[in-house]
């Protein structure tokens, strides 16, 4: 059962030569796998100078994740999920996109921390480590909520220093509960979306070796401490290439990835209205 909107897409926003370096062709691929029929934007260099463009040529790279999913909206999608481009879909997303304005993934681990060296964990204007969301996903049905995020980002930022900038932002909107909310990977729940799933001992990627596979029915899942993993996420850094399978994963595992991430490259090219 997909959301019960009647129109869904998804995005992510990558220039033109870090398509490849920065794993985009995964996640593009990955997407397909386990949502063959649900569109997939993909926001070029070209894209992201005209949208530029079109903001009197303000933007950062750090403000372009709500813009880019205004821009979906725009073209008429009523619910649109935005995905960092270094990250890889490994189960369905779209079952749990369902009664909520904002659905967000957790930026810290079940150990209470977002990477080895962040002691104490990223939090913001006083929140707990739990309530601290990861803009590495987030997906809306509000319009007026996207809105807002990009509005604050456009003021907000210029008159502090917010050390995650967009993600601050977003983090600021959330605690004033104005929009219906569902943190897809709750603590409490069994399943893990982004960096959630992370807690390398000696790099925060390091657990990734320890992902195993378990065979539901027909379906293939991928799971760390019991729970599915259903969207991996290589956040931090600019270091390049990312999502180098080899390196990350076991062997089984990353064969398992190199079959759901091979294939001919299939996305939409948005239109900016």
């Amino acid at each position: 059962m997909v959301s019960k909107l009647k129109k869904i897409a998804f995005c992510t926003h990558v220039s033109d030569d870090w398509f490849f370096p920065v794993g985009a062709d995964k996640l593009v691929r990955s997407f397909k796998h386990f949502h063959p029929d649900i569109p997939f934007f993909v926001f070029g260099t070209n894209e992201l100078n005209q949208l530029n463009a079109k903001y009197g040529g303000q933007l950062t790279w750090d403000i372009m994740h709500p813009i880019v999913t205004k821009a979906v909206m725009d073209m008429g999608y009523e619910l649109v999920a935005h995905t960092d481009a270094d990250s890889i879909v490994t189960g369905e997303i779209c079952r749990w996109l369902q009664d909520a304005e904002v659905f967000t993934v957790r930026n810290n681990n079940d150990k209470g921390w977002a990477s080895k060296d962040n002691n104490p964990p990223i939090t913001v204007n006083g929140c707990s480590a739990d309530e601290y969301m990861n803009a590495g996903f987030v997906a809306s049905s509000s319009k007026k909520f996207i809105e807002e995020w990009i509005n604050r980002n456009l003021t907000e930022l210029r008159i502090r220093h917010f050390p995650y900038q967009e993600q601050d932002i977003l983090n600021l909107i959330l605690q004033e509960g104005k929009y219906k909310t569902v943190c897809l990977d709750d603590k409490n729940v069994d399943r893990h979306f982004g960096i959630s799933c992370l807690d390398g001992k000696e790099g925060y990627w390091d657990n990734l070796k320890n992902l195993y596979m378990k065979q539901v029915g027909e379906e293939t899942h991928l799971i760390y401490n019991k729970k599915t993993i259903n969207l991996i996420h290589q956040a931090g850094g600019h270091s390049l290439p990312k999502l180098v399978l080899d390196d990350l994963f076991s062997p089984r595992v990353s064969e398992y990835l190199k079959k759901i991430t091979s294939g001919p490259i299939s996305f939409e090219k948005p239109i900016i209205l």
